[in-house]
């Protein structure tokens, strides 16, 4: 991984080739991101998993972990768990739902440099060529919700996210579920998926599966969005009509001389 902890050490991406008898064989990644970072810092980790993903030999790979995206909520606001103004900048959304719409729905198919994950950005704050020829999702899907399948729970339940992700490619999921939803086990959900080996052109199918909950996820901040400019705009506009009525009132009272 491109990015130090602020620790000593780094964290490491486990891989390995599973032999399948009478299948294909099967990539598997074991991912553990950092958490004393942010966006940026889980971006460039990502970009790094991406990358090998897409040059690797091996079509059928499945990519789990915990991927620890929860640079929202309460963590936005702790420089210790959420670095970089991209905190400030992506207000109104949570990390997965940034990660879906600026990474998982830019695929080899949209060109070899993700453009989308710029949008917005002033100069200083953009990431490099590099980092945008390597955010380039090579067909990853993940069948749980970026939103409401959340993983992590805490604070009384004021700091949630989807920090686990389960991600197939050139797979078919039978079945998914979340296991452990009580956390009497772990203080992570567990994800668990039933697949089975699919041909190539699943891999277009999860593609635009992916664009589709990066549109719909759009289209619902959009509306929330609009939504509060609206209570708003009507919390001013009764404010003036309440200091209006007031002022009119407090001017009819006839004025008695002593």
């Amino acid at each position: 991984m491109q990015v130090l902890e602020p620790r000593l050490g780094r964290r490491i991406t486990l891989a390995a080739t599973i032999r399948v008898p009478r299948r294909p064989p099967i990539l598997a990644y074991s991912a553990h991101f950092e958490c004393f970072t942010g966006i940026v810092g889980r971006t460039h980790q990502v970009c790094d998993l991406l990358h090998d993903s897409t040059h690797a030999s091996i079509p059928h790979q499945l990519v789990f972990g915990d991927f620890n995206t929860f640079a929202h909520s309460l963590a936005r606001f702790s420089t210790k768990h959420s670095h970089g103004w991209h905190r400030f900048r992506t207000l109104g959304m949570s990390e997965p739902e940034w990660w879906m719409e600026n990474i998982l729905s830019w695929s080899t198919t949209d060109g070899p440099l993700n453009l989308r994950i710029n949008t917005t950005m002033p100069e200083h704050l953009r990431f490099s060529k590099e980092t945008m020829m390597r955010a380039v999702n090579p067909g990853w899907w993940d069948p749980f919700d970026p939103v409401r399948d959340v993983t992590i729970s805490n604070h009384a339940g004021w700091m949630t996210a989807k920090a686990d992700w389960a991600f197939v490619r050139q797979f078919r999921v039978v079945r998914h579920w979340m296991a452990n939803r009580d956390f009497s086990a772990s203080d992570h959900r567990c994800l668990v998926l039933e697949v089975e080996h699919a041909l190539e052109s699943i891999v277009s199918e999860h593609i635009e599966a992916n664009k589709r909950v990066a549109r719909e996820l759009c289209r619902k901040r959009t509306s929330r969005l609009w939504s509060w400019c609206s209570l708003a705009a009507a919390a001013v506009l009764s404010c003036v009509a309440f200091k209006i009525a007031k002022y009119n009132t407090v001017s009819r009272i006839p004025f008695m001389p002593a």
